[in-house]
């Protein structure tokens, strides 16, 4: 018996690899099914996709017994195009090698790389699936249920996103990225307190990450009772991160919901550029606390700051012209509400044509 320790491929941008997978080739079997083998493997390491799978077929031939080789057999047809014979070769090395750990996250990368496939391919419902062989196949794995997840939010359909993340969640209660996309998926079904929930959990986890506390923006105006939990976390942020623009931002916006007119707002965001003079959005609030006061000719060098900065955004724009119309400046307020009507156009369409590429999504999800 010969066996080749360990052995990694790289498949498109990713890295394949089966530390001390050992392949016994079957008494009675080629060896030359173990050489075959061993050059596809390398093939498959180079991206010689077509080549490769000529030396794994060869191998399969000569070895068939052997769960290893139908698994890089699976992969190479898949790079070569060939998806129902890719999934026939996975389905063998199942079969073969059913109480083998290695194979069966071997064949989660399979399936996983067969979603992608088929999500290129326009196959959403079957990348569902194969998102779905994955997740039985590498249930500790918190990628495949990312990945699909993702999927289902992309397509405007968050109650299978919830489902899938639930599960998750009770196998990874750690991972951030999955709480992260358990209060999108909340947010996007309307169920704002459990966004909320999870967005606070979220930012006790990773309490240093700035992803953690900017998903949380949309939802201050709606957060009620969880407001105060929101705010101390914010507080400690900007604290422990004077550095970064987003905690004095975000904790600003926080206190406009609850203390509106406080002056601390506009302090927080004039601290926020001070450390990021091109960070936009605190230019476009700040504008807010000088109109207040009746500032308005600085109020309108915010928002020109802001356009400047960003001139797609367009709120900014709107607010401009309303500036500039307070400032008996015709001619510049018309010519902001004309590059806001255009923007939105184009922000319409441009949604419309997300909304016929990506329409809700027909799934099943399985129980195993």
């Amino acid at each position: 018996m010969t066996c080749i320790s360990t052995f990694s491929y790289q498949l498109s941008v990713r890295v394949l690899a089966a530390a001390s997978l050992c392949l016994a080739f079957a008494t009675g079997q080629s060896s030359e099914g173990e050489v075959q083998y061993r050059r596809g493997v390398t093939l498959l390491r180079e991206k010689k996709f077509a080549e490769a799978a000529g030396q794994l077929e060869a191998a399969a031939r000569l070895s068939p017994g052997v769960a290893p080789v139908w698994l890089a057999v699976a992969h190479a047809r898949l790079e070569t195009g060939r998806v129902a014979e890719a999934r026939a070769a996975a389905a063998e090395a199942r079969k073969l090698g059913a109480a083998d750990s290695n194979i069966a996250r071997g064949l989660a990368t399979f399936y996983r790389q067969l979603a992608k496939k088929l999500l290129a391919a326009r196959e959403p419902s079957g990348a569902v699936e194969a998102w779905q062989e994955a997740i039985a196949l590498a249930p500790g794995d918190a990628s495949p249920y990312a990945e699909l997840a993702g999927l289902f939010l992309d397509h405007r359909t968050p109650e299978p996103a919830i489902a899938v993340l639930t599960a998750a969640l009770a196998r990874i209660p750690n991972d951030a990225d999955l709480l992260r996309l358990q209060g999108l998926a909340h947010y996007a079904a309307g169920e704002n307190a459990k966004a909320i929930e999870a967005f606070l959990r979220l930012m006790d986890l990773a309490p240093d990450a700035e992803e953690s506390y900017t998903t949380v923006e949309t939802l201050l105006p709606e957060a009620g009772d969880q407001l105060p939990g929101i705010t101390a976390r914010l507080r400690r942020y900007s604290s422990a991160r004077p550095s970064s623009p987003v905690g004095h931002f975000l904790l600003a916006q926080a206190l406009a919901v609850s203390e509106p007119g406080t002056s601390q707002i506009e302090t927080l965001l004039r601290e926020a550029i001070r450390v990021e003079p091109k960070f936009w959005p605190a230019h476009f609030e700040v504008h807010k606390a000088l109109l207040a006061r009746g500032a308005v000719r600085d109020a309108a060098g915010a928002l020109e700051r802001a356009v400047e900065l960003n001139p797609d955004y367009a709120p900014a724009r709107y607010a401009l012209a309303q500036v500039y119309a307070a400032l008996e400046d015709r001619i510049r307020a018309a010519a902001e509400r004309r590059a806001h009507h255009a923007l939105v156009t184009r922000e319409r369409e441009a949604a419309q044509a997300r909304t016929a590429a990506m329409p809700p999504l027909p799934y099943k999800l399985l129980k195993r």
